[in-house]
């Protein structure tokens, strides 16, 4: 009898929290559609993928094997819309398959983007809140969507925007404790302060140029040898930054109705490096794309990453960087999809690369890059000069297939071409596979709302 009535209160509780749930949901619609003025919409991704890896992101020597590993990423969207406010809220789950058991009732849901912005006047918008932060060709702050957790800042946003004629003013704070009194910030490959500037100008139709401007306070923990180091032991302790600067800009032009494309960037790069003192560095790149027929296009270009010789840090030494720092982009998207250049040598890179798209329908593309690497300038590897400056080659095609409106379907193969000088940059001392690397990944985006 007790179970009996044990069961009859699971029911019941089971029961509540459906029509509790219900309930919910039919609120939002009655509100959403009582007001005409406000919207509100929620949806969902479902991003599982498989990858083998077998010298992925470096050179896998023989002895050892390469594996399968499956990532998952999962978010739930909602989105709020009215005449005099915005609000977005993205909650994640981000996990490899296995990574937990399964009983495990750790907490896995975390809070990708949260954030409020109030619509000022025309045109004037202050964005406040979590958020990712997305801009030009997404080299220096990008959502880096690959990433299966993605990219975030905690940031206030001023927003002004006109039909061709955009600006954008960001801050950011940070600190690692709710503390009472100076400390010293330790987030791992993080800036403690950060302010930047955006504009972009649509001179044309297609042709858009844009600038940027990002400042940062980085931690004095950064800082392992050159001219910071702490005084007393109140400084080590303290909260001390230390200033690095880049600013550059993009011209871009994309028409529908021209058979040609491209893009020109440019970056400086000064201030204080965390290993070598002042900084002095710069990034310039090139592509220019065309329409070879109405299902073909080719693409071609450069990347060309500064560098610090081994001639400016033998002897004494020098107080002078000059390896450029990738900041907050996205590392997947240039540079060959294997990752082997996510952090830049210290001799820089250049990467020149050549591709085409072709589309079979509707639905289904494919893409073929080869790149070919080199370094910038010549550097030691440990006891070793690599005067040979040529790092290998690698090839990535990837295909595109949209089954519907809410679901894709991408797969992917890379081959890594080795070099005497990238098998000594990865300090390889047997023999080594070919890298390869191989991916499928589904992406469901329903609407629930």
């Amino acid at each position: 009898m007790r179970l009996k009535q044990t069961t009859i209160t699971s029911k019941r509780q089971s029961n509540m929290k459906i029509c509790i749930i219900t309930l919910f949901f039919a609120c939002m619609v009655i509100t959403s559609t009582a007001a005409l003025a406000q919207t509100v919409a929620i949806d969902a991704e479902f991003r599982p993928r498989m990858e083998f890896r077998e010298g992925f992101k470096k050179p896998l020597t023989d002895t050892l094997n390469g594996d399968a590993v499956i990532l998952q990423r999962t978010r739930l969207n909602g989105d709020y819309k009215s005449n005099s406010l915005n609000a977005h809220l993205t909650l994640q789950d981000a996990r490899i398959w296995g990574q937990t058991d399964k009983s495990s009732s750790s907490p896995q849901i975390t809070v990708y983007e949260a954030w409020v912005e109030a619509l000022i006047t025309s045109g004037f918008s202050l964005q406040a809140g979590r958020q990712a932060l997305k801009y030009d060709d997404m080299r220096l702050l990008a959502p880096s969507n690959w990433s299966n957790t993605g990219n975030a800042h905690d940031a206030l946003l001023l927003k002004y925007k006109e039909p061709l004629f955009q600006v954008h003013l960001g801050f950011a704070y940070n600190n690692t404790n709710d503390t009472l009194f100076t400390y010293r910030y330790n987030v791992s490959g993080m800036y403690q302060t950060m302010g930047f500037v955006w504009l972009s100008k649509e001179l044309t139709p297609g042709l858009t140029c844009s600038l940027i401007g990002i400042g940062e306070g980085l931690p004095r923990s950064m800082v392992t040898t050159g001219t910071f180091k702490a005084k007393t032991a109140r400084d080590s302790s303290s909260t001390m930054t230390f200033g690095r600067f880049t600013f550059g800009g993009n011209i871009a032009y994309q028409n529908p109705e021209s058979i040609f494309g491209g893009a020109l960037t440019g970056y400086y790069q000064g201030g204080r490096d965390a290993k070598m003192g002042s900084l002095s560095a710069y990034l310039l790149a090139a592509r220019g794309t065309i329409r070879i027929l109405e299902d073909l296009s080719g693409l071609a270009g450069i990347d060309y990453f500064s560098g610090t010789s081994y001639s400016d840090t033998i002897g004494l030494g020098t107080t002078v960087s000059h390896t450029f720092n990738k900041l907050y982009g996205t590392n997947h998207s240039f540079n060959g999809s294997m990752e082997y250049w996510t952090s830049l040598p210290s001799g820089g890179l250049i990467d020149y690369f050549a591709g085409a798209t072709y589309k079979f329908n509707k639905e289904l593309s494919a893409d073929l890059t080869g790149h070919l690497f080199s370094l910038a300038q010549k550097i030691y590897q440990g006891k070793t000069l690599l005067t040979n400056k040529h790092l290998g080659g690698e090839l990535d095609l990837t295909l595109n297939y949209r089954w519907s409106r809410a679901v894709t379907v991408q797969g992917g193969y890379s081959r890594y071409f080795t070099s005497h000088t990238s098998t000594v940059y990865y300090s390889i001392t047997t023999s080594a596979y070919q890298p390869q690397w191989a991916y499928i990944m589904l992406t469901v985006n329903p609407t629930l709302l």
